[in-house]
């Protein structure tokens, strides 16, 4: 089945790309995504791929989306009748998770693309209307912090790009100029959260580590820590976790 996927990019030089996209679902998107390309695979290009599916296919498209932020790709394929999309979502099933592909009656629907997961595919599923989108939505962030006790503010917009961009290549490039701009950051032991009480749905904070204290002041709840692990890029971290 790996030579399948291959073929599908062999035959890449004989989609067309069109001013309007195949898929109506793509034609009409909601605000925060954007369709960046959209191609339609060649009458050839298709009867080979449908070959080695095992069944026959009416339109193969391939796009690339990002949504909110965040690119994936949607291949979608329509099948000519009932037994051909069996044969072709079964093809898919046997080397792809369910969670990354679907079916809806002759179309079956395949996401994929670099660091996509599991919830970047439901969001997009929202976003296309393949699942109906409830009316609230629980998420949880995890992100790491320092906090800070006192600061040279004009630093804070500098300090925050090299990090984005420090995270966003992997560790390879900034390090050298976050070293030596955190010297203009005091770091402490504190950190001041809005109240959990005051956000609707039941927000909740988790901590590693956990604080050795806390106490409400007004709107807000201050959280203290102990001794903070030390790392590379700043002099105190942390993780927080929110749902």
């Amino acid at each position: 089945m790996k030579q399948l996927w291959i073929l599908l990019f062999v035959f890449f030089a004989n989609w067309a790309q069109g001013a309007e996209p195949q898929e109506p679902f793509l034609r009409d998107l909601p605000p925060g995504v954007y369709l960046t390309k959209s191609t339609t695979a060649a009458g050839n290009t298709t009867a080979a791929i449908g070959k080695k599916l095992g069944g026959e296919i009416e339109r193969l498209t391939n796009s690339n989306l990002r949504v909110y932020g965040r690119p994936i790709q949607v291949n979608v394929i329509t099948a000519a009748n009932g037994k051909s999309s069996d044969t072709i979502y079964s093809a898919f099933l046997k080397i792809k998770s369910e969670k990354f592909c679907r079916r809806d009656g002759l179309t079956v629907i395949e996401f994929t693309g670099q660091g996509i997961d599991e919830a970047l595919v439901k969001v997009t599923s929202y976003a296309l209307g393949f699942l109906d989108k409830p009316d609230s939505i629980n998420y949880r962030l995890k992100t790491q912090f320092a906090p800070v006790s006192s600061l040279d503010y004009m630093a804070c917009n500098t300090m925050f790009n090299l990090l984005a961009s420090f995270d966003s290549s992997g560790g390879s490039t900034g390090l050298a100029e976050i070293e030596e701009l955190h010297g203009k950051f005091n770091f402490g032991n504190q950190l001041i959260l809005r109240s959990p009480l005051l956000a609707c749905g039941g927000t909740k904070y988790g901590f590693e580590p956990s604080p050795v204290s806390n106490s409400k002041k007004g709107p807000a709840v201050s959280y203290s820590f102990g001794q903070l692990p030390v790392n590379s890029l700043s002099k105190k971290s942390s993780s927080i976790s929110s749902s």
